[in-house]
């Protein structure tokens, strides 16, 4: 559930950098595994569960989530607040991934 909360949060921070024109660390953004859910998918997660589908599923959805948010981080760098901001609306490639991670992580939590 925590993981859930905290990837949706991420549409928060990055409205709330686009509405007070912060500055974001796009590349620490881009790593998929610098974030609680990250580290256990590339640790313990990876170790216990690795080898099933929905895992390798739920891991790539996570890394392009993470990849997807660093691009949107890189547009409010570079001061294109418009843009950052179509990149995050609803149908965006965010909000699909954002979906497809959560729901992999609902499945995850019925049982890998």
């Amino acid at each position: 559930d925590q993981a859930i909360e905290a990837h949706r949060q991420w549409k928060v921070k990055l409205r709330k950098a686009i509405a007070e024109h912060d500055t974001l660390d796009s590349d620490a953004i881009c790593r998929d595994d610098r974030c609680p859910l990250g580290q256990w998918i590339h640790g313990p997660g990876g170790a216990r569960w690795g080898a099933r589908p929905t895992f390798v599923e739920l891991l790539n959805k996570h890394a392009e989530f993470h990849q997807t948010a660093g691009a949107v981080a890189r547009q409010i760098n570079a001061g294109q607040f418009t843009q950052a901001e179509a990149l995050i609306s609803a149908g965006s490639a965010f909000s699909r991934v954002s979906t497809d991670v959560t729901t992999l992580l609902t499945r995850a939590k019925r049982g890998l």
